[in-house]
């Protein structure tokens, strides 16, 4: 099982998103965590889902300062519950 956790300030840019792409695919990722995804949930999760297919996505919500969080599972490795009241 292969886990990477990144700081990533945000995800709008095109280059943080190649970036990342290549990051999943050169190291074979079984679960991505990734914190200050600063924007709302919902839309980061459309944008890893285009870029992750085959990927179960759940994110939080930024609020205020703080960033939000996302969690992408590589489907088929797990099952992960939805305790975050996320659908």
């Amino acid at each position: 099982m292969i886990i990477l956790s990144l700081n990533c300030h945000g995800l709008a840019s095109s280059p943080k998103e190649l970036a990342l792409k290549e990051v999943i695919h050169n190291y074979n990722l079984d679960i991505l965590l990734l914190q200050e995804t600063l924007g709302a949930g919902e839309e980061v999760s459309k944008s890893l889902s285009k870029l992750m297919p085959r990927w179960s996505i759940h994110a939080l919500n930024a609020k205020g300062r703080s960033g939000g969080i996302t969690l992408g599972v590589k489907e088929g490795k797990f099952k992960v519950p939805n305790s975050w009241g996320m659908d």
